[in-house]
This record gives structure tokens, sequence and C-alpha cells, in this order.
């Protein structure tokens, strides 16, 4: 492992002031974890940018200036969902349209239609694996490129696409008390190669932002970066980590599972103003349920449903693949549906 970062952060005081660790858990336990850590994080960076937070029983949502506008769904029951999604989205249309919108929810944020729900007022849906990590079961057995050294720091200058105030609103997060956040770089020969930040909370530790220099990748940094957050996070206390990622191989190299299925979507722009039609939030979410017969009603009262479109351009087909109905993805197939491989390939579907 290189140059160890951690002996003049390990004070007593940072580690009587954090929160109790999960530790012998089951899956469920974790995936729920990771879920909670997730929009500890989104109010953390809403927070750190003096936005505004409205915070619900499963559902909070957050807006802050030049960073997207996020919506954490941690566990919504199902005859509250239409009302506080309803809520949401309408004090979202009040802002600049349209706005940069980022979504979270796990499999078991919401009611089984929440991605019909979603669906329907024009939100793509993009899945990712939840990666979880015993920190006592890690592979430690990695190489590393000779002279790459590893060390927190207070600038988080790490996406050069970022607007200036969302680097500052990183910086924030750090500097809050009480402590729940640190940034670890990456540094080879004086260059800044790579990032990675450790957020605290719901008894385990999230990494988020991820970040290698395209100039140095496939040279084990990621790797490096992740094992010696996992390190730290040991040290502090804590005996799981957790992530999201579309790129599973690394991370189950060094010793992540898969421990649930996680709605990460982020929209640069989308209009939010206007609440669905019936028929359109009917639709949707006939589909993610693959309710057959409903299905077969609401063709009878709109004869065009099976090519319907919602705002983002899905059709019930896509909605059925997204919400995991294959058999009714097939029945819908039968019917007429049709689907291109490009699109399963953007929804990040299998």
């Amino acid at each position: 492992m290189p140059t160890d970062p951690f002996k003049s952060i390990l004070r007593p005081r940072i580690r009587e002031q954090l929160p109790k660790a999960l530790k012998e858990a089951s899956p469920i336990q974790v995936a729920r974890a990771l879920i909670e850590n997730h929009r500890a994080w989104r109010v953390r960076l809403a927070r750190a940018g003096k936005g505004i937070i409205h915070t619900r029983s499963g559902l909070d949502w957050m807006h802050t200036p030049n960073i997207e506008t996020g919506i954490a769904i941690t566990g919504i029951a199902e005859e509250e969902a239409e009302t506080q999604l309803n809520n949401a989205f309408t004090f979202f249309s009040r802002k600049r349209n349209p706005i940069p919108v980022s979504i979270t929810a796990g499999d078991s944020s919401g009611p089984p239609d929440l991605m019909g729900r979603l669906a329907a007022w024009g939100i793509q849906p993009h899945f990712q694996p939840g990666l979880a990590a015993n920190l006592s079961a890690l592979n430690m057995n990695l190489e590393y490129l000779p002279k790459l050294t590893l060390s927190f720091t207070q600038e988080t200058h790490i996406h050069p696409e970022w607007h200036p105030q969302t680097h500052r609103i990183y910086e924030r997060t750090q500097i809050m008390r009480p402590k729940r956040v640190w940034h670890l770089v990456a540094h080879y020969k004086r260059k800044q190669v790579g990032h990675i930040t450790l957020h605290i909370g719901a008894g385990v530790v999230g990494l988020y932002d991820l970040i290698v220099d395209p100039d140095t990748r496939q040279q084990g940094i990621g790797s490096t970066l992740t094992l010696g957050a996992c390190l730290f996070a040991k040290k502090l206390g804590y005996h799981h980590t957790v992530l999201t990622t579309p790129k599973t191989a690394l991370f189950r190299h060094i010793g992540f599972g898969k421990v649930n299925r996680m709605l990460i979507t982020t929209h640069p722009s989308i209009d939010l103003r206007g609440r669905p039609q019936d028929r359109d939030l009917a639709i949707a979410q006939a589909a993610s349920l693959g309710e057959r017969g409903r299905f077969c009603k609401l063709l009878r009262q709109y004869p065009k449903a099976l090519t319907w479109k919602s705002r983002a351009g899905l059709t019930p087909l896509h909605i059925a693949i997204a919400a995991g109905r294959p058999d009714f993805a097939c029945w819908l197939i039968d019917r007429g549906a049709t689907i291109d491989a490009q699109t399963v390939r953007e929804l990040g579907l299998k």
C-alpha cells in the first residue's frame, strides 16, 4: 500500500464523534444503509451549498444553485407516493425550466409502481448495481503504481467540467461539523491523478466520485484509491463500505458484491411543468407492474397505448424492461411492441 495518510487524522476526538457502525448485518440491512447513505450525502451537499431542503417521510428533495437538483427516495408508502412526488415536482416546476435533476432510489424505496410513476413525469431510468464490501474480507493483494502516494485534501478541483461553485460546495462538505466527509487523492510524480470521496452515514461508509486521470488509467490507481478508502473506513471502526457504479469489475476484484439495484438517474435538463395526465400515469403504472389485464383495458380505451411514449420517449416496453418485467415485455412484443438494441444499451438494461 502507498504512503499511509491516515496517522495524522485518526485522532480520538474524531472517532468519538462518529455515528455507530453497522456490524453484523444482512444483505438487506446493508442495502438499506446504502440507500440512506445516498440520501444523507445529497442532504449534506445541499446544506454545503446553502440550498433549499424539504424532508418528508421517505422522500427528500433539495435545490441548490449550480448543482443538480436532488430527489432522494428512501421509502415512500404507496398511499403517499402520488402526493409526495407531485409536491416535489411541482416545487421544481417553479424554478427555471428546464432544470438539472438527479434522482436516487433503491429496489425497496417505494411502491411497486414507482418506476412507472417516475416515467410518467418524464424521468428516464438508469439503473446501477448497489455494491458493498465487508471490510474484514477485502482482497489486499493488489499491485499499484510505484511512487504513487495517497493524501487527504482540502481542495477538490477534481473534475475540470464542474462549475467552480460545485468545487466550493464539495470543499465545504468536509469542514462541516460533525465531521462526516473526507476527500482522498492520489498523486503520481507530484501530479494529482485520482480522487475519491468518503461519506459516513447510516452506519456505513459511502464511496463517491471515484475519478482517475484518463492519461493514467489501467495502472491500478482506481483500485488503490478504493482500497485506501476502505482501509481508512476500517481504521475509523466501520465494517462496510458501499457504492453504486455501472462498472463493477474493478470493485468485485477488490471484494465488493451486489446488494441491490439502484436507480441513479441524472437529467441535465428536464421540464417538470404540468402533472402527467391520468392516461399517461395509468399506462406507465401498468407497464411497470406488468399487469396484463389492466393494460388490455387501457388498450380498449386508448388503442395507441402500445406505442404511447412518455415525455422522455419511453414506451410501455421500455418501462417494462427497466422495471424488471421480462414476461410482460415479451407479452408486449407478441402484440407488436418493438425496441432497438441501442435503446436497451442507453437505458443501461440487459
